[in-house]
């Protein structure tokens, strides 16, 4: 595993920094249930999913990133390197 420097957890979600980010500010945020992609995304995980974005609005809260602008978004198929549903909050300029 790799060192991540957390910045939220909650008994649902957890969020922290992107190991190897690819935007200025780049965070995860990855409910506490094996929900492996979107596509399997069932009715009896949607208060993990939903803990996520409330993580997410404070942590937007938090940083100041209203004014600027921020992206949340999930990636999945071919896009998605890990096989946990995670969501990536960034703002700032794209780095790689």
């Amino acid at each position: 595993l790799l060192p991540v420097k957390k910045i939220k957890e909650t008994d649902k979600a957890i969020a922290f920094w992107h190991p190897k980010p690819s935007w200025e500010n780049h965070i995860l945020i990855v409910p506490k249930k094996q929900i492996k992609k979107l596509t399997e995304l069932k009715e009896i995980d949607l208060p993990y999913i939903s803990e996520a974005f409330v993580v997410a609005r404070e942590i937007v809260e938090k940083l100041g990133w209203e004014k600027e602008g921020y992206t949340l978004s999930v990636n999945g198929g071919k896009r998605q390197e890990i096989n946990q549903l995670h969501f990536h909050l960034s703002s700032g300029k794209k780095i790689k």
